[in-house]
């Protein structure tokens, strides 16, 4: 699982349990149909209460015996528009609250998500970008050494979010209601996923179209593009 789908396909499984009524101490194992060795993986499972000595590894185990098995579903389209039950995004939203992400944040104009250390979906001409976003008090940032919780609390403050697609817009369920959010996205590849999330969560969403100029789906972003959507907006 990357990120995305770990954050709005598995965890939500643990809401389920929870609202089941079944006692969550009674279960002696969950079995994880991923490695879960990543760091967003297992500090997300802690703080859902799943210690690491109570995971059990699909991969590594293709073959368990159980005298009672618990398999929560989740009914969610992973396809093409990437649909999740609200509730799903909520439940997450509400763990991370309880850890004072929200507190905790400090509040900014906003953010600009840097995938210069991802392999597909760069922005090419991404210096012009964070140069052109810096006059509207929008920094850029790159998540890849930050933790979950600061993640999470980084969008928590964020008024704006500016990004290419990609997994790191997950975080957009930690956002306040009316964040404005522009996804920057390949003319050849566009997907619904983050809309949906940002509906869902009720943010202010605007997309804006790159022209994908590598196999890697890498994008030039239309500065003049990007300022009448500004505009649009209201940030300018």
């Amino acid at each position: 699982h990357n990120y995305y789908h770990w954050m709005l396909a598995l965890l939500p499984k643990i809401g389920l349990l929870r609202e089941s009524g079944i006692n969550f101490k009674s279960i002696g194992k969950f079995v994880v149909s991923s490695q879960s060795e990543r760091p967003f993986q297992r500090e997300t499972l802690e703080i859902l209460g799943i210690p690491s000595d109570r995971i059990v590894e699909s991969l590594k185990y293709p073959y368990i015996k159980a005298k009672t098995l618990i398999v929560p579903k989740l009914f969610a389209n992973m396809g093409e528009f990437g649909t999740i039950p609200k509730w799903g995004y909520e439940f997450i939203k509400k763990e991370f609250i309880k850890l004072g992400i929200q507190k905790n944040s400090e509040a900014f104009n906003g953010v600009y998500i840097s995938r210069q250390d991802a392999p597909t979906r760069r922005v090419i001409n991404e210096s012009e970008v964070v140069n052109f976003l810096s006059k509207f008090g929008i920094k850029s940032v790159t998540l890849t050494s930050m933790s979950v919780i600061e993640q999470a609390s980084l969008f928590a403050g964020a008024k704006v979010v500016v990004a290419p697609h990609g997994a790191g817009l997950t975080n957009l369920l930690f956002c306040r209601q009316g964040t404005k959010v522009i996804e920057l996205i390949p003319h050849n590849d566009i997907r619904m996923w983050y809309y949906h999330l940002s509906n869902n969560c009720e943010l202010d969403y605007y997309y804006l179209l790159g022209k994908s100029v590598t196999p890697q789906q890498d994008v030039k972003v239309n500065l003049d593009l990007l300022s009448e959507l500004m505009k649009l907006a209201g940030l300018s």
